[in-house]
């Protein structure tokens, strides 16, 4: 689903977007737009993208990590027997007796 967004720009760098959209026959919505895809290409080319996508992933799992312990902290030691339901109990066949 397309998503809506406002971008606010300088006078000039306004002036110059539309010129240039106009000039090529588009609008400037499309000229943002196929600016934005230009340069994340660009970025996915060079390289640098997966080296720093790893680091915000390491970042991520280290602040879950740490995020989990905080909440198992709170809730005391755990009992791996307490953390699961009791099975229930099975009732007797009436079948064959």
């Amino acid at each position: 689903m397309p998503k809506t967004l406002a971008v606010r720009m300088s006078d000039d760098l306004h002036a110059a977007a539309q010129a240039v959209a106009q000039l090529q026959g588009i609008s400037l919505t499309e000229l943002i737009r196929s600016s934005i895809e230009g340069y994340l290409q660009t970025v996915r080319e060079s390289g640098d993208l997966a080296s720093q996508a790893a680091g915000a992933l390491a970042e991520i799992e280290a602040e879950a990590e740490t995020r989990r312990n905080a909440i198992a902290s709170l809730l005391g030691p755990s009992d791996e027997k307490s953390a699961k339901p009791a099975p229930r109990a099975r009732k007797a066949s009436s079948e064959g007796t």
